[in-house]
């Protein structure tokens, strides 16, 4: 029978939760109170700074655990404790001034880095030396559980108050607002969630807490569910493997995401079976955790040859670097696994956790190496100009722009970049901007600086969207005003009499007025022009240029979207509002019609 527990017995744990937890605590609600007050004032300045705060709270949360739970187990005094867990804050305030996520993609990875290293640093806190690697299991399996526990306890309640709320909303018409569900599922995930994990935490200094049984529902799905189906996977793989190694094929670029998934997978199993795969009755785990390592190798050395293939081809880049560092510690670890008589599974998240933290900062990190990579490349093509060296540049500008910033081309340059960036990027006018607008400034800025047109090696069929600057224009000079589209002919009564409209062939618009009059426009030439002038703008840094909008719509101003005629009776004027064209300096590519729409004005002699 099921004892609930009583409300003074919750009371109990809660209040030991936040005694035994109370720099964790104290995190959690400063992440939900930044948060809320995110959300609930949207688009204030700076807005992206209280979002890396909410990460870094994260990071902090992590760390400061893993240092309690270290020194708790070490029994610490309470002042040494928290001295250790107060360092680990000061490295996280640390990084809030040296990170940018918002604007430079590397430091997005270093954050996600961080994350994972922390994650990884509590795995193996309590017990990071091999003599009691079941306690260590046991430790992990019990934080595992706990994890999956608090996610559905948080998710149940969020779905549940939510109803509740929306009930509320029918019943009495109280009009709740979008923010309190935001901000109640805010409460759950910070506060709620984070605490009901805290208080399932065992206490490694008393070994009694520890619940040392094996959950039957986590072997019935390793043995049923997770290694069958790692089975056929590999199978499929090595039927793959084969396939290219007959016909002398390359592999597929994507072939190396398929592998490493199959091993994080296979890892995963190893260590979920890990306490009972050597038991009477579990032949199938028995096997599987003999051979696993065994049978990695081979997909290793296609790994191997994917990223080869990849890094040959388009040089280093920070995902490519991540997957022949993951692809390294594979191979050392199933040499490791293999070899060792009695290997440590410690190892795993103690080796992944140096190896993030690594890849953070430093000569040998993928941002780093990436980046003097594709600085070489650029060298190479920065005074060709041909379609490929072109497209090549092109690609390295904006690569190395949306990970490192403009001073990652400094060396190309005379000009101060890092002044530059520091201008567009972290200026007053620039906290009031959206981030996408900063970096499209910081990206047109690297094109001018280094004369590069980021639209000359452009497909033929790369459409490009040239707005009107006026959205409201004058009638008052027109008697008559009617809605044109591209690509369609019509014929309109009209108290001038029937009205004629038609496409031709060479893309020319011809308007008939009655019996007599009639007008031509070559919109196509009119499209031709605007895209000449844009691409001058791009390429030479001395002419003014043109907005975009949020949608990267190029605004053109208004005298240069119309086009006038004549006729014998009527004065005519067609005012474009949108213009589709295509970007491609190839002259032997097949040019798409120009696709617009506009107003038909027309007004009496």
């Amino acid at each position: 029978m099921v004892k609930i527990p009583s409300l003074s017995s919750l009371w109990q744990k809660s209040r030991n939760t936040l005694l035994r937890f109370p720099l964790q605590t104290l995190i959690c609600l400063t992440a939900m109170s930044v948060w809320i007050w995110t959300n609930n004032h949207s688009g204030s300045e700076n807005e992206y700074q209280f979002y890396k705060l909410i990460v870094l709270c994260n990071i902090a949360f992590t760390l400061s655990l893993s240092a309690n739970l270290y020194a708790e187990q070490q029994r610490w005094t309470p002042l040494k404790s928290i001295g250790l867990q107060l360092v680990a804050l000061v490295l996280c305030a640390a990084l809030f001034p040296l990170l940018s996520p918002q604007l430079f993609e590397a430091d997005l990875f270093r954050l996600l880095l961080f994350i994972l290293a922390g994650h990884l640093l509590v795995s193996f806190s309590v017990y990071p030396r091999s003599s009691n690697i079941l306690d260590f299991w046991h430790f992990n399996k019990t934080l595992f559980l706990r994890f999956i526990t608090a996610f559905i306890f948080s998710a149940v309640l969020f779905a549940g108050l939510s109803v509740a709320l929306l009930t509320i909303d029918a019943l009495f018409n109280y009009n709740i607002s979008d923010n309190i569900y935001f901000n109640l599922f805010i409460f759950l995930a910070t506060v709620f969630n984070s605490l009901f994990f805290l208080a399932g935490v065992p206490d490694s200094s008393d070994n009694n807490t520890q619940d040392k049984s094996y959950p039957k529902v986590l072997k019935i799905f390793t043995q049923y569910v997770l290694i069958p189906l790692l089975t056929i996977y590999f199978g499929i793989l090595v039927v793959y493997e084969l396939k290219i190694a007959i016909n002398s094929e390359l592999p597929n670029g994507m072939v190396s995401i398929l592998i490493l998934g199959y091993a994080v997978f296979g890892i995963l199993s190893y260590l979920l079976i890990y306490p009972i795969s050597n038991d009477s009755g579990n032949e199938w785990m028995r096997q599987f955790s003999k051979f696993f390592f065994w049978l990695m190798l081979p997909l290793l050395l296609l790994l191997f040859v994917a990223i080869w293939v990849r890094t040959d081809n388009y040089g280093l880049t920070e995902m490519r670097y991540f997957i022949i560092l993951l692809a390294i510690w594979l191979l050392a670890l199933c040499l490791y696994f293999i070899l060792h008589k009695s290997p440590s599974i410690q190892l795993i998240p103690i080796s992944l956790f140096i190896l993030a933290l690594l890849s953070t900062y430093g000569p040998q990190s993928p941002f780093n190496l990436s980046k003097k990579s594709q600085q070489a490349r650029l060298r190479t093509y920065i005074h060709q100009q041909d379609e490929n060296a072109n497209r090549e540049k092109t690609s390295i500008v904006n690569y190395l722009v949306n990970f490192h910033g403009l001073t990652a081309l400094q060396e190309f340059s005379s000009s101060n970049l890092s002044n530059i960036q520091e201008q567009i990027a972290f200026n007053t006018d620039s906290l009031n901007n959206n981030n996408y607008l900063i970096k499209s400034k910081l990206r047109d800025t690297a094109f001018a600086i280094l004369s590069i047109d980021p639209n000359a090696a452009l497909p033929y069929d790369q459409y490009i969207s040239f707005n009107n600057a006026d959205k409201i224009i004058p009638i008052s000079s027109f008697n008559y005003a009617y809605w044109l589209q591209s690509g369609s002919d019509e014929e309109l009564n009209s108290p001038l009499g029937k009205i004629n409209i038609e496409n031709n062939k060479d893309q020319s618009l011809l308007i008939k007025i009655g019996e007599q009059d009639s007008v031509s426009f070559d919109v196509n030439q009119l499209g031709k022009d605007i895209r000449t002038h844009y691409q001058q703008q791009i390429t030479n840094t001395s002419e003014p240029k043109w907005n975009t909008d949020k949608n990267n719509n190029v605004i053109v101003p208004a005298g240069q979207m119309k086009l006038s005629a004549n006729s014998s009776n009527y004065n005519v004027e067609i005012n474009i509002q949108t213009l589709l064209s295509t970007l491609s300096n190839d002259s032997t590519v097949q040019e798409y019609s120009i696709s617009f729409t506009g107003y038909l004005l027309i007004s009496n002699k």
